[in-house]
Order: C-alpha cells, then structure tokens, then sequence
C-alpha cells in the first residue's frame, strides 16, 4: 500500500513537471512574441534596396581610393551609418546593421578592386606612361573626381608594385606572372605603411617618377 502511494505521488509530480515546463514554454513564446513587437527590425537587416544604400554605396566609392581594403573596427563607417539611420528614420538595432553594412562594404571593396585591377592591367591603357596625378584620375575615375595627396599615395603603392612585379604593358614578358595580386600587394602596401621614415613618401614618389621617364623611354 505504501508503495502505492509512493508511486501514485511520483506520477503527480511528473504530472506537475509536465504542467510547469509546458507554462514555461507558453511564456518563453509570449515574451518572443513581445520583444518581436517591441523592436521588430532586430533580428535582421539587409542593406541592399534599404534606405542607407545609396549613400553607404557614395561613401565608400569615396573611402576606396585611400583604403582598399576595408578596416575593422571603422569608427568612421559606424558614425557614418549611425547618422544614416537617424535620418532615413530607419529603427534597427545598430550592431545587427553594421554586421550587415560590414559584409555589404567587404563585397563592395572585392569589385572596387577588380575594376581598378583591370585598368592598371588594361591591354589598351598604357598606364607605365602616366604620370602619378594622370594615372590616380585613371584608375579612380569611378569612385572620384578630385586627386589628393592621400590618393597620389596610394597611387604609388599601385604603381611601385605593378613596376617590381613586371605588371606593367611595357615590362611584361610573353609568359603571364603567376601571382595573387591583391595578397601580394596588401603586403606589398603594409611594407610601405609600417615604414617609419618621416621622407618616404617624397622619396617614393621621387623614385616613381623616375621610374616613368625610363620607362616612356623603353
């Protein structure tokens, strides 16, 4: 009788369990449905056909010339999309946007860099000839129209490493260069950053540009 009752008591309280884990779930579903309410643009963002594309897209066109490849963590792009999203009224939870504009601008970056690719490589363009401020118009030319001092700078970078590398029309041998352009020249361009020389870039730029007159003479 005893064991009975011991077990008529362990099947209420396996009942009991049952009926608290199933109110449990109940509420865990009526909270989700809550914060879903509550803030219904936190569980995703896609930038493309959003509000913030357009400009996004202007801003970075005007960032490639001086990065080529995108920074992590941008606190220029994070003030730029936080100021996008306040004045397109777009409500969506900043960290899960900037997940998004981050991968947006990475793609962005990969086909920025194809085209700027194709021209220094161009078969048509002869861009050895061009002096520096000629060649950073040419080969910029779709993410901007005025050339600084910072665009001149990687313009060098460009430049110095399509000369050491035999890229350029005139140098190239019959037999195309086995390389991977973008990995070597990010390196290529992290060896010129890291140079600490106060002169280096009017050093660059002086041996570049005599690196030009030997080569409209070949």
């Amino acid at each position: 009788s005893g064991a009975s009752n011991s077990c008529h008591g362990c099947v209420e309280n396996t009942k009991l369990l049952k009926q608290v884990l199933q109110e449990l779930k109940e509420l865990k579903e009526e909270l989700s449905k809550n914060t879903n309410k509550q803030s219904p643009n936190t569980t995703g963002f896609t930038v493309e056909k959003s509000p913030i594309e357009a400009p996004l897209v202007e801003h970075l066109k005007k960032k490639f010339p001086i990065m080529l490849f995108p920074v992590n963590p941008d606190t220029e792009l994070k003030a730029k999309v936080t100021v996008l999203l306040q004045k397109n009224g777009v409500t969506a939870d900043l960290p899960v946007v900037l997940r998004s504009v981050r991968k947006y601008a990475a793609r962005k970056f990969v086909d920025f860099r194809a085209q700027t690719k194709s021209k220094l490589l161009s078969e048509k363009l002869d861009v050895g000839a061009m002096q520096l401020a000629e060649l950073a118009r040419t080969i910029f030319s779709k993410f901007t129209d005025a050339v600084n001092l910072e665009i001149i700078k990687m313009t060098i970078i460009l430049r110095s490493f399509c000369h050491e590398k035999k890229l350029l029309k005139k140098l190239r041998g019959r037999e195309p260069v086995s390389l991977d352009f973008w990995v070597e020249l990010k390196e290529h361009k992290e060896r010129i950053d890291s140079d600490e020389d106060p002169l280096k870039w009017e050093k660059l730029q002086a041996r570049e540009e005599k690196r030009i007159e030997r080569y409209e003479k070949l």
